[in-house]
């Protein structure tokens, strides 16, 4: 090697070095204890986490009493909607079918068409608030809901004394949010998340630097940033962290969690690593700790019912629907009982929920009280289809009164009350019987001929495809081969869509005068 080159060599080590003394003297000094290590999320910020790990309770509505779940479609609209419905609760179950309406009248002016209840082949026997449905990718929820261009899906966050938790979700084109709300069932009254905190301008701008702490330490920022330093809360930041504060969800133990899907955006954040991955979602516990002095006097309150039992108004949800013009319901009818074969039929309709209307021969009431007294127990309809079974075409008016006031008499000794419906055997009437009569009279839209045997299957299938929204079917109750088809009737209008109701429910508690085939 030439002395040039040595000295070249030499310069260069020598300018290397001298370098490396000038940048100790900008820079922290490296640790020198020998049993450092990277700190731990937790040790970074003791009032908020972050990670896949971090999630709020979610309860299945299968298991709470006196809950029910309903959905609503509609390709033409491109809607799926899913919501709750609390047995008892009138102002709950009528605040959250407003919200329905509303997201579905929005979407008929985006469209420029009118809503009416939709059946779809199959598939619809999963419905209502399932876990996971408010915390589920985008791209998942689309994939479950691929017919839908505007999706609202729920979930259960809290059933506890008399409160109820829902949080909902939007997700359409142009928005994917949550909101959560707190229902004091008892009162009637809702507080939303946004109302559980008293946030001023320091308190949200601290509960943002946890938060942006947290999400940075799960990431595996391990430097000393951010110290003592605020994080700063730009406009887009503190809208993002507004719209998620409104889904969050208040635990039993005081902490409270929330989420973003996509991420935050922030300068703080955006170079940290896979902040660009799909279906990227930010997901935050605040501790007790971090959230108690913000508490509102309702967040409070609502803390303190947070770890009761779930008492709800009523646990039994027979009979409990949704608006017929919201969702496609159907009637299901059944006549010429009471009769001891309607014991496996009532079984069936129980394990499952529904109800149905029952048309009864008036002279076989008394030796079947006790099916009578069951059928009215459960939620059922009990209506009047005769004494004796007569052509009512064929009686003279006197003789026609009879009938009626006999059965009505018959079904109310046991019951205490009166039906208000009659059916006319073989569905014979005129306009003579139908003035003296005066009372509605239900015929149906739908004969099954179940009375001529046909195969259980093809009874079900009769029923399932050929039912409409708005639909009266008629069956009997004394024949074995409709008893036995009712499991498969039942499921498979489910699957369709369809919310079973009695005649009285079909029409919204208000059936009209004179003769009715449907609800159209």
């Amino acid at each position: 090697m030439s002395p040039v080159s040595l000295r070249r060599i030499r310069t260069a080590l020598a300018t290397l070095a001298a370098t490396a003394i000038a940048l100790t003297g900008c820079a922290a000094p490296l640790p020198t204890d020998a049993s450092w290590q990277p700190r731990e999320p937790e040790s970074i910020s003791g009032l908020a986490f972050s990670g896949e790990s971090v999630a709020f309770d979610s309860l299945d509505p299968a298991n709470l009493a006196g809950i029910s779940q309903h959905r609503a479609t509609n390709t033409d609209l491109g809607l799926d909607l899913s919501w709750p419905m609390v047995a008892g609760a009138d102002e709950f179950n009528s605040e959250i079918q407003e919200q329905q309406w509303s997201l579905i009248e929005a979407q008929e002016v985006a469209t420029g068409l009118n809503y009416a209840p939709q059946l779809q082949p199959h598939g619809l026997s999963e419905r209502g608030c399932a876990p996971g449905q408010t915390t589920a990718s985008a791209d998942e929820l689309r994939e479950q809901y691929p017919d839908a261009s505007l999706i609202g899906s729920c979930e259960i966050v809290a059933a506890a004394g008399n409160i109820l938790g829902v949080r909902t979700r939007v997700l359409d084109d142009e928005q994917d949010a949550s909101v959560t709300t707190y229902y004091d069932l008892a009162s009637g009254n809702s507080t939303a998340a946004t109302e559980l905190l008293s946030l001023d301008e320091e308190a949200l701008g601290t509960l943002w630097h946890e938060a942006v702490v947290a999400i940075r330490a799960n990431a595996g920022q391990v430097t000393l940033w951010p110290g003592d330093d605020a994080t700063p809360l730009d406009e887009t930041s503190r809208a993002q962290f507004e719209t998620a504060l409104a889904g969050a969800v208040l635990e039993a133990d005081g902490s409270l969690v929330l989420d973003k899907s996509g991420g935050f955006e922030s300068e703080v954040l955006d170079a940290l690593p896979g902040r660009d991955a799909p279906g990227l979602v930010d997901r935050i516990q605040f501790t007790p700790e971090a959230i108690e002095p913000y508490l509102s006097e309702q967040g409070r309150s609502t803390l303190e019912q947070l770890d009761a039992n779930w008492q709800p108004p009523q646990t039994s949800t027979m009979g409990l629907h949704a608006g017929c013009d919201l969702v496609p319901c159907v009637a299901l009818t059944y006549d010429d009982g009471p009769n001891p074969g309607m014991t496996e039929l009532l079984d069936t309709f129980a394990e499952r929920g529904d109800v149905a209307t029952f048309f009864f021969i008036g002279n076989q009431v008394s030796g079947n009280a006790d099916i009578v007294q069951r059928t009215y127990d459960e939620g059922h309809e009990l209506a009047n289809h005769s004494w004796d079974h007569p052509d009512f075409t064929t009686l003279k008016p006197n003789e026609l009164r009879d009938q009626i006031s006999k059965t009505q008499n018959a079904i109310a000794s046991i019951t205490g009350d009166a039906p208000t419906l009659v059916r006319p055997p073989y569905g014979a009437f005129n306009n003579k019987v139908v003035a003296d009569i005066g009372m509605p009279i239900i015929m149906w839209d739908l004969d099954t001929l179940d009375w001529q045997g046909p195969p259980r299957e093809s009874l079900i299938s009769d029923v399932v495809d050929n039912s409409r929204p708005g639909s009266i079917v008629l069956m009997h109750s004394i024949h074995d081969n409709t008893v036995a088809a009712a499991p498969g009737i039942i499921d498979g209008l489910h699957d369709r869509g369809f919310e079973l109701v009695t005649v009285t429910g079909l029409f919204d508690g208000s059936v009209p005068g004179g003769v009715t085939f449907s609800r159209e």
